[in-house]
């Protein structure tokens, strides 16, 4: 069944002990209308720093973040440092796009190392191309900068036969780039100052760009959500098996403005396609024949009571997995509250915890470090970005370290 959405609103208690993730990346790409290689490096400033952030300073060695912890009194009067005051968060970044590192996971597949990451995120700066990498350690935060090309207005890590890399999409023209393998932790300092690739130029007008998991390997779907126009093909298309699935396209019913990889089991991703805004939900798996999406499960939450707990509109959603179950993420910037839960095979939704995050986060992005698994919560009008636990669902209202 298929369901036709209206235009949907937009989009600490921290545990200790944490961490490190090991990367592997590489790749190259010509894709739906999206291809392209490109990214230049330097690496960041080397002081200590408590603002955290992708500024500026001396581009050498990693710049480590360990805020001083505050406080009234002797140390011996003060409580220890949070996780978060020893990542330096709340952080200050102005105008930026948060990016994860990682691939979406699925709870039926083991992560090949290639596909794992020393960076638990990026932060990419459209104005200017700056792309700095962050990794979590057990006591500090570690940061490295690099100039990539201005202007993306998508960033995703994006798998390829080496590796994952970095895809960059310019809506406006179709210039998209797909960085080179990417590891600023494990390469000499002079093999990261300047990295290129080559631009490319294809469809313009994507909203969304998503790698999905399909029959033993990566799906990438790209969408316009103002027109419902979609594309569907490999990932991974510098490799021979690339050809066995060639790109299908059609369009949906307009104004989904959220797609999410939603695991299936078995190493296999769904489309969950959202307009929270409007209480519609619908799940896609893909079709062994021809890979097209074909829908699964469709809902209307508005008849569920957990959709009127909020007095503003849901705006932002994420999957993750926790155990072995997919869960579900649902947060309204209007009013703060987040709720966490399961679908059914109906796609009802289940809520397992709910917690008050502060107000006006503008994007939730998904963070793997050490172990657990964090929404790093970005606010474009403050500029202010925070860590928050999922597993336990966790926050507060931040206040900005400056």
């Amino acid at each position: 069944m298929t369901m036709t959405p209206p235009t949907a609103s937009p989009s600490q208690a921290i545990q200790a002990a944490l961490l490190v993730s090991v990367l592997a990346t590489s790749g190259c790409a010509d894709l739906l209308g999206l291809d392209g290689l490109t990214f230049d490096r330097t690496t960041a400033p080397q002081e200590t720093d408590a603002s955290g952030g992708a500024g500026g300073g001396r581009q050498d060695d990693p710049k480590l973040i360990v805020p001083a912890t505050g406080g009234a009194g002797g140390a011996e009067n003060r409580p220890p440092p949070t996780q978060q005051e020893l990542w330096g968060f709340p952080a200050k970044w102005p105008a930026v796009i948060p990016v994860a590192a990682q691939l979406p996971r699925s709870f039926g597949l083991h992560v090949p190392e290639e596909e794992e990451t020393n960076s638990a995120f990026h932060v990419y700066e459209p104005a200017t191309g700056r792309l700095t990498s962050h990794r979590l350690l057990e006591d500090r935060r570690e940061e490295i900068a690099a100039s990539w090309s201005p202007g993306f207005d998508l960033v995703l890590p994006r798998p390829s036969a080496a590796g994952v890399r970095l895809f960059g999409y310019t809506a406006e023209d179709g210039r998209n780039e797909l960085g080179p393998p990417w590891d600023p932790w494990g390469v000499p300092e002079e093999e990261r100052a300047s990295l290129q690739g080559e631009v490319r130029y294809g469809n313009p007008g994507w909203t969304h760009v998503l790698p999905l998991r399909h029959g033993g390997g990566w799906r990438l779907v790209v969408h316009n959500e103002l027109t419902g126009r979609y594309r569907v093909g490999p990932a991974i298309t510098d490799a021979p098996e690339s050809y066995d699935h060639p790109s299908i396209g059609g369009t949906w019913e307009r104004g989904w403005p959220s797609l999410l990889p939603y695991d299936l089991g078995d190493g296999e991703h769904g489309l969950l396609k959202l307009s929270l805004g409007a209480g519609l939900a619908q799940l896609d798996a893909f079709s062994e024949i021809d890979g097209a999406p074909e829908s699964i499960a469709a809902v209307d939450w508005r008849g569920e009571e957990w959709f009127s707990w909020s007095d503003e509109p849901w705006t932002h959603a994420l999957t993750f997995v926790v155990g072995e179950t997919p869960e579900l993420l649902v947060y309204s910037a209007g009013s703060g509250r987040a709720l966490r839960g399961r679908l059914d095979a109906e796609l009802t939704f289940s809520v397992d915890a709910e917690a008050f995050w502060a107000e006006g986060w503008t994007s939730l992005t998904l963070v793997h470090a050490g172990g657990e698994t964090y929404a790093l919560a970005y606010d474009e009008e403050r500029a202010v970005a925070q860590m928050l636990t999922l597993d336990p669902l966790g926050g507060s209202d931040p206040v900005v370290i400056r």
